[in-house]
């Protein structure tokens, strides 16, 4: 039922008059449905028992009173007037029959369905025996015709009989009926007067509650203010809900917290106004002091100034000196710069020859590296052929194999293969001519090969060697280097002292001036200090002022203090427990939904820079503290979303208002209320929970 709290009261006293007029058609309706049964009843008895217990009844009327016609036809000797009854007679019989049919047509029990047979087969007799008697009658046979009469009387008297048995048992069905319509309106009676007590106690109870529910946080309210005029600013009103009297919480609440900020700032004025006095107080007799002891420094100063003239003058007449020996610092300066100067032109030729010497190193260093990379070709070159010669070789001693075997070949042909063989004897000398070529290259490439490789080294230490001069020169470079450095460093150190002399010949010249002026300024502060002490008694009195008025300041700020120490506003929020976290934070939260609607309304101005982010409010600061409790807790988690979205619509809310456009600003404050409620709904869950 935490809904209930969030709806206008004007919404609940609308809901409580609803609920008193749905009890009132509730009743209406139980009434009427009653009605409606006790007509239904009161048509089936009319229709299915009293309509039939009136067709019984005239049946068995216009029965007697056939059977009166009857006799009077026996007794009557005119033929017209024997017509004229009997007309009359048959009129009955039609009516009687047509309202016995009607009777038939009704829903007949097992009872009245065996009697109804009975008279169904009696019926024809009985008018078969009448109509007997009335012929006889009608003929003139008057003893006959009462003879026939009485031979039907028993039949006339069963039909009657029978027709009384039905009505009395279409009485005794109507009576039943008769008693469950007084029975069901005794029932619909004490239904109705059951939902009528119902409904009272009912409304009763809902206005007593609904009353209670409006008039406790008003209670509560008067309670909390009567605490709050009393002195304590540390009471806070929980909202139970969002309608009127949360929102006057929440403004209560803040009206509070700004009074208990107010006093605080108040008690620390009091504070910092009663230390200010008291350090005015202080100030005062220290300055005043002071004021003795600078009175007491003035004469001493007029007595100092006497001596610093005579020490400016002796003062003067060793400057004059310093100013003759500076003069020849500066011609001795001049005469080493020049001699520095000199020094560094010898310094940067050295340093030239020694770039170009380097230069030359690298050249021949790079011409001995080019030689060393001929070499290495040179014996790769070797180590190819000598591959080249040792395949000649191969192939020479294959050769001479094949002429071997060619020569043995052409012995086994005798004289047909003699030509052969020669020729195969001039191949193998061949053979052995080239093997023993390839042998002499082969020595003749492994001699060059040798000395190849005698001049790479060769080479390469020559190259180690230039390396090692070009090291060399360049460190005598270096060495050069540095002493053109330090040549053009003491040149600037020696143009530096010549500055420094002529600025100091200046100096002297100006110093000698100076003390000079000096001199007539002492002279001028004997008499400033005469004046200065008589200026010190003039502010020793407003010293004396000043202490009298620091010490009125400290009494007023004493009586602020004590006024203030009426209040209790010590609100510090380390020792909160969760449940007063979440009612801080829920009036915290509910605050700007009612800063919005005076926004609207033209009570309070927000601006968009006022609205703040959901992590900077009170109750994001606790939301996003990692050492929550709640931090697992789902219905604590489902809060961000909707909180987050109450700052997005206010800010919405506060820039639409703010550039005029007015039905923007209402319809962010209907999305703010809707998520306000869903941040409302789910601390008071997690209060609950607590």
């Amino acid at each position: 039922m935490s809904w209930i709290y969030d709806i206008k009261i004007s919404k609940k006293i609308i809901l409580i008059v609803l609920v008193g007029v749905l009890f009132s058609l509730t009743i209406g309706g139980i009434g009427l449905y009653f009605m409606k049964e006790m007509d239904k009843a009161s048509q089936r008895l009319y229709h299915d028992q009293l309509l039939p217990i009136q067709w019984l009844n005239e049946t068995r009327a216009l029965n007697l009173m056939n059977d009166k016609y009857l006799l009077e036809i026996i007794n009557e000797p005119d033929l017209n007037k024997q017509k004229e009854i009997k007309q009359r007679l048959d009129e009955n019989v039609k009516q009687s029959n047509e309202l016995f049919a009607q009777y038939q047509e009704k829903t007949l029990s097992e009872q009245e369905q065996a009697i109804v047979k009975v008279l169904v087969d009696i019926i024809p007799k009985n008018r078969e025996a009448r109509d007997h008697a009335i012929q006889l009658a009608m003929e003139g046979n008057r003893q006959g015709a009462i003879d026939a009469y009485r031979a039907n009387l028993n039949n006339s008297v069963t039909n009657t009989l029978l027709r009384r048995e039905l009505g009395k048992y279409r009485e005794a069905q109507a009576n039943q009926i008769q008693q469950r319509v007084e029975a069901d309106f005794s029932r619909s009676i004490y239904t109705m007067l059951g939902a009528i007590l119902l409904s009272t106690v009912v409304s009763f109870g809902l206005g007593a509650w609904m009353a209670r529910l409006i008039s406790k946080p008003v209670v509560d309210m008067e309670r909390l203010m009567a605490k709050a005029g009393s002195g304590d600013l540390t009471v806070f009103g929980d909202v139970q809900g969002m309608d009127e009297i949360g929102d006057l919480t929440a403004s209560f609440n803040k009206m509070v917290k700004s009074q208990a900020a107010m006093v605080e700032h108040a008690r620390k004025a009091a504070d910092e106004l009663a230390a200010g006095s008291e350090e005015t107080a202080a100030s005062a007799a220290e300055v005043s002091v002071a004021v003795q002891e600078v009175a007491q420094n003035m004469q001493n100063v007029a007595e100092k100034s006497e001596r610093g003239t005579e020490a400016v003058l002796e003062s003067s007449e060793v400057l004059l000196e310093l100013s003759s020996l500076i003069q020849m610092a500066k011609e001795k300066a001049k005469q080493a710069s020049a001699t520095s100067h000199a020094t560094m032109d010898t310094a940067e030729i050295g340093k030239e020859t020694v770039k170009q010497t380097v230069r030359r190193m690298e050249n021949i260093n790079q011409k001995a590296e080019e030689t060393g990379k001929l070499m290495n070709q040179l014996v790769q070159f070797s180590q190819e052929i000598g591959v080249i010669t040792e395949t000649i070789t191969n192939l020479a001693n294959q050769t001479n194999l094949l002429a071997l075997n060619a020569a043995i070949e052409a012995a086994r042909a005798g004289e047909a293969g003699r030509g052969f063989a020669v020729v195969a004897e001039e191949v193998r000398k061949l053979a052995d001519q080239s093997s023993q070529g390839a042998a002499e290259v082969s020595a003749l490439v492994q001699k060059i090969s040798a000395s190849t490789q005698a001049t790479v080294q060769a080479t390469n230490e020559s190259r180690k060697e230039v390396e090692e001069g070009v090291r060399v020169v360049s460190e005598a470079g270096k060495a050069l280097d540095n002493i053109l450095l330090a040549v053009q460093e003491t040149e600037q150190a020696i143009q530096g002292i010549v500055k420094l002399t002529e600025d100091e010949v200046a100096s002297s010249d100006r110093i000698v001036s100076l003390i000079n002026t000096l001199a007539t300024v002492i002279d001028s502060l004997a008499i400033h200090v005469q004046q200065v002490a008589a200026s010190t008694e003039e502010t020793t009195a407003s010293v004396e002022t000043i202490a009298a008025s620091a010490e009125e300041s400290s009494a007023m700020a004493q009586e602020l203090r004590n006024l203030v120490e009426l209040f209790n506003v010590d609100s510090s929020s380390k020792n909160w427990s969760n449940e007063e976290h979440l009612i801080k934070a829920k009036s915290d939260h509910l605050l700007w939904k009612v800063r919005i609607v005076n926004m609207i309304n033209g009570t309070e101005m927000v601006r968009p820079e006022d609205v703040n982010t959901h992590r900077e409010c009170a109750l994001g600061k606790w939301y996003f503290d990692g050492n929550n409790s709640f931090k697992d807790d789902k219905d604590f988690i489902a809060i961000d979303e909707p909180h987050q979205k109450v700052h997005e619509y206010a800010l919405k809310a506060a820039q639409a208002y703010q550039v005029g456009n007015h039905d923007e600003a209402r319809r962010m404050l209907k999305q703010l209320e809707a998520n306000s409620k869903r941040v409302i709904s789910m601390i008071n869950k997690l209060m609950k929970k607590v």
